[in-house]
């Protein structure tokens, strides 16, 4: 047999490539490239099913304002990030392949409009329920406002004269069993005060100029839990010198021979009156032998993999006009926020090359680039891109939470007053003839008072308050005013960047 091999490479070696080519396809070739082209027309297919599928459905995106006073920490979110995997289904591989089925996305947003800061959540609209429940279960003075897409008015063709475009994806360092520093490491020892990590990053934010945008998007896919857990906690058991229950499983002929193979262990056992086996002797002289670092790993991926879990993918854009468009200052400043949440020991944050808008070499990769990044962006996309990762709970609660009263920055946005509740003993009567006058004001009015706001000036559509006391008066109508975020004359941009209107941004 293998002269016959050595002579059929001599053959292929005498030839050209096309020859050598085609002596492959017609020798066995072509069932290698047929199983690909079926396999490549079944994806194809996958994927037009899954975008019908998608475009059954509506996204809404709500604007998030916490009243200055509020003293929620992180864990707040943690629990409002545990309640939206309600949303998970289950799809079956029939439906999967049959109707193309996929599990719908959220997107967290923090952006940074000419220095005004603005949490955003983009939600489909039959979990908007869902994820206003969850936010009022932990933040119940907070107010949520319907608004327009910021990113609809921005060009879909780049490069262009309007506007100058960085962008990258976010990724891990390391492999997304590992986990990110989370809040409970923020906490002072001593004091037990929390410093929030979120307060350098919306600093940073609200120092941008007028006429730059910096956007961060966080897409969360609620995800089965069972199959990455395993994965986290295989990578556990490689450091510790362990082996899982699947690898520890085996065949029915390894079970027919396994007193042949165990005979010396036993021999062994019963002339020395019992005792370990040296197999078992190497186990755990390798678990008592593990380095500081590498058992805090091991504890902190076990951590990990005991909290729920999101399929995620981050985003970041910065978007100037080519007068001000300077990605250094404005880039560098918005990661090292983003550093203090990695740890040297375990995980980190870092911009994907892959993805990075800005190339070295060969620029006009550089448009592709700009034009998938922003196209995906705006489609809140977790297909396309970089490969995802798994973050759980706490490290999703780390990295976006409302913040407390210790983030003093005055371009982020508040709410500036507490809302009343309706009082427990109000007659039903009185409830129902206030609710059906409020709901056909609602559908009514163009738009409830907005109270001015720099965001909602130029995206609000209207407000949905929480149910207050049913005494005071009704909103007025006013008319909603439209703003030009680029100033023409020099002296308006000063103006109005250097005194920060009374509420900002959005809600």
């Amino acid at each position: 047999m293998l002269p016959d091999i050595n002579a059929f490479l001599i053959q292929l070696a005498s030839k050209s490539p096309l020859e050598v080519g085609w002596i492959l396809f017609i020798k066995g070739g072509w069932i290698i490239l047929a199983v690909m082209t079926i396999r490549a027309m079944l994806l194809i297919r996958l994927y037009q099913l899954q975008g019908k599928y998608l475009r059954k459905f509506e996204y809404v995106l709500l604007a998030i304002d916490v009243p200055k006073a509020s003293e929620q920490t992180p864990k707040a979110m943690e629990q409002v990030f545990a309640t939206i995997t309600g949303a998970h289904q289950e799809i079956s591989r029939r439906t999967k392949y049959g109707t193309g089925e996929v599990q719908l996305q959220f997107s967290f947003e923090v952006v940074s409009l000419d220095g005004y800061v603005q949490f955003l959540v983009y939600t489909p609209k039959i979990y908007r329920d869902l994820v206003e429940g969850a936010i009022y279960s932990q933040y119940p003075d907070c107010e949520i406002t319907e608004v327009e897409d910021y990113t609809k008015n921005i060009p879909s063709v780049w490069p262009n004269d309007q506007y100058k475009l960085w962008g990258s994806e976010i990724v891990l360092a390391k492999k997304e069993a590992y986990p990110l520093r989370t809040y409970p490491s923020f906490e002072d020892q001593l004091s037990q005060e929390l410093k929030d990590p979120l307060a350098s990053l919306i600093e940073n934010m609200s120092r941008i100029h007028q006429n730059e945008q910096v956007w961060l998007q966080m897409i969360l896919v609620p995800t089965e839990n069972v199959v990455w857990v395993k994965r986290a906690l295989k990578e556990a058991y490689k450091i510790a010198g362990k082996k899982t229950k699947e690898e520890q499983k085996t065949g029915y002929l390894d079970r027919i021979l396994s007193p042949l193979y165990n005979f010396p262990n036993w021999f062994s056992w019963l002339a020395t009156g019992g005792g370990e086996t040296k197999r078992d002797q190497q186990f755990d002289f390798r678990v008592l032998n593990l380095t500081p670092g590498e058992r805090a790993s091991v504890e902190a991926i076990e951590k990990k993999a005991s909290k729920l879990g999101y399929i995620v993918k981050m985003r970041i854009v910065y978007l100037s006009t080519p007068e001000q468009y300077q990605p250094a200052r404005v880039i560098n400043s918005v990661f090292g926020a983003i550093k203090q949440f990695g740890d040297l020991t375990s995980n980190s944050l870092k911009p994907n090359k892959k993805t990075k808008t800005s190339v070295v070499w060969f620029k006009f990769r550089s448009k592709g680039k700009q034009i998938r990044l922003m196209r995906n962006y705006k489609n809140r996309s977790w297909f396309r891109g970089s490969k995802w990762y798994i973050l759980n709970v706490e490290e999703l609660a780390t990295l976006y939470h409302f913040p407390s009263i210790t983030v003093t920055s005055p371009y982020l946005k508040r709410t500036e007053t507490k809302k009343g509740e309706a009082p427990v003993q109000l007659p039903a009567s009185i409830v129902e003839e206030k609710a059906a006058e409020i709901g056909s004001l609602k559908t009514e009015l163009e738009g409830l008072d907005l109270d001015n706001d720099y965001y909602e000036q130029k995206y609000g559509k209207y407000r949905v308050p929480k149910p207050q006391n049913l005494t005071e008066k009704q909103a007025t109508v006013v008319e909603k005013p439209t703003l030009d975020t680029r100033s023409d004359k020099p002296e308006q941009e000063a103006e109005s960047k250097s005194t920060a209107p009374s509420n900002l941004p959005l809600g």
